[in-house]
């Protein structure tokens, strides 16, 4: 179990390093070519934009019913996995040698914060395997129920609403990042060389 931890650790720390030094090249972009910045952005925007997303998405009750007709292997697989995960953070999970471990905090305060941290992600996962097994059992057993409930979900939250607010959003905000860019750009650049620093520092130069 150890060893897992720390190649959780280690990806962990390969993945936030990668994530900062994007974000150097990005505020730097910003602060000092906002043209490239901004044909780039809208290459990307090209390249991964989400109308034919968005129409894959809104059909819900295409979804719900590959789902029901695949019931026994779906459903049993996701309920295996929802049981264990259950079953090892409720049985197996030491929080305090993953704390140890992963997180090694020096101070009193460090620890009793990271033990909070710890116990609250802990229970949350707890309650989604919960509701994941109460979904998988509904997949199984009543598949009725699983279709009532997911053309619910699906009325209440429709995406075809929340992406033309996030499209018209997405246009004005690149639009004033370019036009604000040398003050996004100095507010952004001081804190990703920072993030940058401390992860180095902390992760590496130990």
């Amino acid at each position: 179990m150890d060893s897992i931890y720390e190649i959780l650790l280690e990806s962990g720390k390969i993945l936030l390093t990668f994530m900062v030094v994007v974000s150097i090249v990005v505020s730097a972009l910003i602060l000092f070519a906002p043209k490239l910045a901004a044909s780039l952005n809208k290459g990307f925007g090209k390249k991964f934009q989400t109308d034919d997303v968005t129409e894959t998405v809104d059909k819900h009750f295409d979804t719900t019913e590959a789902i029901i007709e695949r019931r026994w292997w779906i459903g049993g697989f996701f309920l295996a996995g929802a049981v264990f995960t259950l079953k090892y953070l409720l049985l197996d999970f030491k929080a305090r040698i993953f704390i140890d471990l992963v997180v090694a905090p020096s101070s009193g305060g460090g620890i009793l914060f990271t033990e909070m941290a710890v116990d609250f992600f802990r229970w949350f996962i707890i309650v989604t395997a919960g509701m994941g097994v109460f979904t998988c059992l509904a997949i199984l057993i009543n598949p009725d129920l699983f279709r009532n409930i997911s053309t619910k979900l699906d009325k209440s939250y429709s995406t075809k609403k929340v992406q033309n607010k996030l499209d018209k959003s997405h246009h004005g905000l690149d639009e004033w990042v370019i036009k604000n860019h040398i003050l996004v750009g100095l507010f952004l650049l001081p804190g990703s060389i920072f993030v940058f620093i401390f992860c180095m520092t902390t992760f590496y130069l130990k």
